[in-house]
């Protein structure tokens, strides 16, 4: 029986190989696609890692930043769920606060929304969607004066460089 487990592995041995991959101790890094990790619960080799995206936005001190343009308060009884956040501030920007760090320039100013008295930073997806109808034109400047004067950014830095980056892949298609 030892005998014809041996000759079965050895046929089919090419099913089980790790040629293409990288051991590095429990992770296979294949050369060519994403990690995958061995599996102990189950009869199969490998499977593929899925990382949960998370979608966490951080809470901002306020008195370490000037607020350059106030924007409308969020309340909610209940707890706060990103994905009903996002369908409620789709190219929204009322909701919208700016705050620059003190001491600091314009390109420093950050986007923010207040949610139940409580400041929070953006993250890129929500950046996204609230900005989404701001279009990057050929003589495109990423400020804009307030009715007072004060300098203020047009959409964050962050979205910036990632619209620029998205603008040129597409035109190197």
């Amino acid at each position: 029986m030892l005998e014809q487990n041996c000759a079965y592995t050895q046929r089919n041995k090419h099913m089980h190989s790790n040629r293409g991959f990288i051991n590095l101790g429990r992770n296979i890094v294949n050369k060519y696609r994403s990690t995958r990790t061995q599996d102990k619960t189950k009869k199969t080799a490998y499977k593929l890692t899925h990382t949960t995206k998370t979608t966490r936005m951080k809470i901002i001190d306020i008195d370490n930043y000037d607020i350059i343009k106030a924007g409308k308060e969020y309340i909610s009884e209940s707890s706060v769920n990103i994905q009903q956040l996002l369908g409620i501030m789709e190219k929204n920007e009322t909701f919208i606060f700016w705050l620059q760090p003190k001491n600091g320039d314009i390109n420093s100013q950050l986007a923010c929304i207040k949610i139940n008295g409580v400041y929070y930073n953006l993250n890129l997806k929500m950046e996204k969607v609230i900005f989404r109808h701001i279009r990057l034109t050929k003589n495109f400047i990423n400020q804009e004066k307030l009715e007072d004067g004060t300098p203020k950014l047009r959409i964050p830095q962050r979205l910036l460089k990632e619209k620029l980056r998205t603008a040129l892949r597409a035109q190197q298609v």
